[in-house]
């Protein structure tokens, strides 16, 4: 949140004597209250000698990041009036629940360990701006939003199963090209064909470079190994690669944006090592985390949504309309 000034004030201390006795106090006039200085006059900086007063910073820091600061004040709001309603209450183990889980996100993205990961925190925090006030915000945010989703919150045994399905079960590296219509889509596959097997896959990545739109055209179309199983791989996508031997080419598929063909390269077998006992605790913890960030951020999206909020400064109302066009 933005840092709020306070002007240094001068703090007058009276000490009061009790009179003498036989003495008679002096009579005093009412006092006189300091000259205040108006808070947009009062400078912020100093440049050789020479002051720059908030007035003047305030709207180009406006511009700069207000459209955000908008958004977390606005729901800074509306999270204490949702709690006060549920009669939730944030302790301070509260807090200190989202900052480890701060932690253990950035050890987990990053492979880190954990004398790494403080110094990455630091490091996301400088990147996002988020200095003390704006960081304990933070944390109050995330853990109102937890503990108000959290009665909705649950992972079912079905769920479980099907997770460690994906994660041992059988997996395919998958290779996927994109075009904008059928018929080139179906010319790109021809092309792919028309190569020798031995050099099919590196043909199919040359043309995902040169030829697909999707989003993994800079690695060759290479999507990693997918699970037949996976509901977050589409569902054309998935039955197709589910019936192709390595090397195989799928027939034109209709995918979201696009035709596409796809290629398996390589059949995982599934870990016939792993039960479903063994990570059971630890796939529920990951789904119930999984769950509960999408629960929050649906709920923190459906608040700002239904909120009638009116930004009165200019440079704030522009910042919050370029934020809004930038998603």
């Amino acid at each position: 949140m933005p840092r709020t000034t306070r002007g240094i004030r001068r703090v007058a201390l009276s000490i009061a004597l009790a009179p003498l006795a036989g003495c008679v106090p002096a009579t005093r006039g009412p006092a006189t209250p300091p000259a205040t200085i108006p808070q947009a006059d009062r400078a912020a900086l100093l440049v050789d000698g020479t002051p720059i007063g908030w007035g003047a910073l305030r709207p180009m820091l406006s511009e700069t990041a207000g459209g955000i600061v908008v958004e977390e004040a606005a729901l800074d709001v509306l999270l204490e009036r949702e709690a006060r309603a549920a009669g939730v209450v944030v302790a301070d183990e509260d807090l200190a629940f989202e900052e480890a889980e701060l932690r253990r996100s950035v050890q987990a993205a990053s492979a880190s360990d954990q004398a790494q990961s403080a110094a990455l925190i630091e490091r996301v925090r400088r990147s996002r701006g988020l200095g003390p006030q704006r960081y304990q915000r933070l944390l109050r945010r995330n853990a109102l939003l937890r503990r108000l989703t959290e009665p909705d919150v649950a992972v079912s045994a079905s769920e479980i199963d099907l997770a460690f399905r994906i994660r041992w079960g059988e997996r395919r590296r998958t290779r996927v090209l994109v075009a904008p219509g059928e018929h080139q889509a179906a010319r790109l596959r021809s092309r792919v064909l028309d190569s020798p097997d031995s050099a099919r896959s590196l043909v199919f990545a040359r043309l995902a470079v040169e030829e697909s739109i999707d989003a993994s055209a800079r690695a060759g179309g290479y999507l990693g190994e997918i699970s037949p199983v996976d509901p977050g791989v589409p569902m054309t996508l998935r039955r197709a690669v589910r019936d192709l031997e390595p090397n195989e080419l799928s027939p034109v598929l209709a995918l979201e944006g696009g035709y596409g063909i796809a290629m398996v390269e390589a059949v995982i077998p599934a870990d016939g090592g792993a039960s479903l006992d063994e990570h059971r605790a630890e796939i529920e913890a990951a789904l119930l985390r999984r769950k509960q960030r999408l629960a929050m951020d649906r709920l923190a999206a459906e608040l700002l949504a239904r909120a009638s909020i009116s930004v009165l400064d200019p440079a704030l109302g522009w910042s919050r309309r370029a934020a809004r066009a930038g998603d």
